[in-house]
């Protein structure tokens, strides 16, 4: 027909490998694979790794997708910015104790600890202090001794477990949780040292991703191993709006071994470290992974 009756190339072409797909067995059950193997290709291209055909042909069950909020909603690249001390210390003697402690650690926010010391004072300064019986627990902090004494760097809910969260360490984290700062707490075994300040920056992409999201129909959760203050800044400036579980927001909180609590969310991705106990989301179906190098997202 385009050579005869000069219509357009393309609609015939596709017209035609529909009729050599439909006319041949055999090329009918390659373009399955083939399809599959093509979608896969151009997720890694994109920096997506998927396990598998299973896992990409179930991206049209999709109800809801759970996003980590360091690293996938925010840059991930979280800075110090700023130390104050309780008055036992001075202020370069709580870096370097916290940085030391957070140098065993792949947390960003860890990260951003150590790199404050040895990025811009290690010069000045000298190195980082060696730590003994060095313990990181998860979704609190870590801990460990340097020149025998016990010390512990942690988020808000870890100060409380050790109960050091006196009048003046609140009024502190209550001061930089409200500006959006994840703030940490260094302590000894009787009493909080000093408190550390770290911002993130929210991705430029992050707003008009969840945007398109929600368009197809997709609830987005945040989960975030941050204290709630903080988290809920993220949720409610960046991206808009936030939700308690089940929603759109989550904060703090893990399951346990693999329990499926009945709710709404009845398929989902997680994308990110935590998995939240809630009324809605299940544990996710995995399958996804997504980022690089040592930022890698799990979905």
């Amino acid at each position: 027909p385009p050579l005869l009756f000069h219509q357009l190339w393309m609609p015939w072409i596709y017209k035609a490998l529909v009729l050599l797909v439909v006319g041949c067995p055999c090329a009918l059950v390659i373009s399955t694979p083939v399809t599959i193997v093509s979608g896969l290709a151009a997720a890694a291209k994109r920096g997506i790794l998927i396990k598998g055909g299973v896992y990409l042909e179930q991206g049209k069950t999709i109800k809801v997708i759970a996003l980590d909020k360091t690293g996938t909603i925010t840059e991930g690249k979280p800075k110090v910015t700023d130390v104050r001390s309780l008055g036992v210390l001075a202020v370069d003697r709580i870096l370097l104790l916290a940085a030391s402690l957070d140098a065993g650690s792949d947390h960003p926010v860890a990260h951003a600890v150590t790199g404050a010391w040895t990025d811009d004072r290690k010069a000045q300064s000298g190195p980082l202090l060696a730590v003994a019986d060095f313990e990181s627990m998860t979704g609190r902090g870590v801990k460990g001794t340097i020149e025998g004494q016990w010390y512990f760097v942690g988020n808000h809910r870890f100060a409380h477990e050790r109960g050091v969260c006196s009048p003046e360490v609140e009024a502190i984290l209550a001061e930089l949780e409200a500006k959006g700062q994840t703030a940490i707490v260094l302590t000894d075994e009787k009493s909080a040292l000093g408190v550390l300040a770290v911002a993130d920056t929210p991705r430029a992409t992050s707003v008009e991703a969840v945007k398109e999201l929600h368009a197809l129909g997709i609830r987005t959760i945040m989960l975030s191993g941050d204290n709630q203050t903080t988290a809920e800044v993220i949720a409610r400036g960046p991206l808009g709006r936030h939700r308690r579980c089940p929603g759109w927001f989550v904060a703090r909180g893990q399951t346990q071994g693999d329990r499926r609590p009945s709710g709404e969310a009845r398929s989902g991705r997680d994308g990110g470290r935590w998995r939240q106990r809630c009324a809605g989301p299940r544990p996710s179906d995995g399958g996804v992974c997504y980022g690089r190098r040592r930022n890698r997202h799990r979905a």
